[in-house]
């Protein structure tokens, strides 16, 4: 009984399976003011990073999730940067940006189309420019919420798609000061999400 249980779980996962792709993204993000600090400001106006992402997708017919491994990264004007996609967009600023995230997603599925909502954590391996002053009195992990639609298409190989996500920063920008009582507004990021996908399994 417990064989048969086992190989019918086995079988279910296997058919639910759809395969591991890449990701190809950018991010064209800004962050709110702060509301609850005056001696720390952020740098406003629209900037872009670029990024890959190893991804695995697990949906059966209905729905399911996906989970991936994001890399951002954006170098100051003037480095090596992809016109478009890493880009300070405001005249006079100078960021940079390397970033790396887990990534949790999930959703139904209707056909092709997969409406997703789920969390980002990721943790800043390099962010210069964004603070004013440019301190280190800034939170170290960050917690995003996208939410957004992905279309896949099959192909010979697996599947090919494209998407768009809404990013909704959760965490603050700016560590809460000492002794700081109630709701901290320290700055929280908004961005719309962009990919490009490749994936090789099961249609």
């Amino acid at each position: 009984m417990r064989r048969c249980l086992l190989l019918c779980l086995l079988s279910c996962i296997s058919l639910a399976q759809k395969g591991i792709g890449l990701r190809f993204l950018s991010k064209l993000l800004w962050y709110t003011p702060p509301k609850d600090i005056t001696t720390i400001q952020i740098s406003q106006g629209k900037r872009s990073i670029a990024g890959i992402a190893l991804y695995g997708m697990l949906y059966q017919q209905n729905g399911g999730i996906q989970l991936s491994i994001n890399f951002f990264h954006k170098e100051h004007p003037g480095g090596f940067n992809l016109p478009g996609v890493m880009q300070d967009w405001k005249k006079g600023n100078s960021t940079a940006w390397t970033s790396i995230e887990a990534d949790f997603r999930f959703g139904p599925r209707f056909g092709y189309i997969y409406p997703q909502i789920g969390y980002q954590l990721g943790y800043w391996l390099k962010l210069e420019g964004m603070l004013i002053p440019d301190t280190q009195q800034r939170n170290q992990w960050y917690l995003h919420l996208p939410l957004g639609m992905l279309i896949d298409l099959p192909t010979q190989f697996g599947t090919v798609g494209f998407a768009i996500h809404y990013i909704i920063g959760l965490s603050n920008l700016i560590r809460r000061p000492p002794g700081f009582q109630g709701d901290f507004h320290g700055g929280r990021l908004r961005a719309w999400e962009f990919e490009l996908r490749v994936l090789v399994g099961q249609p």
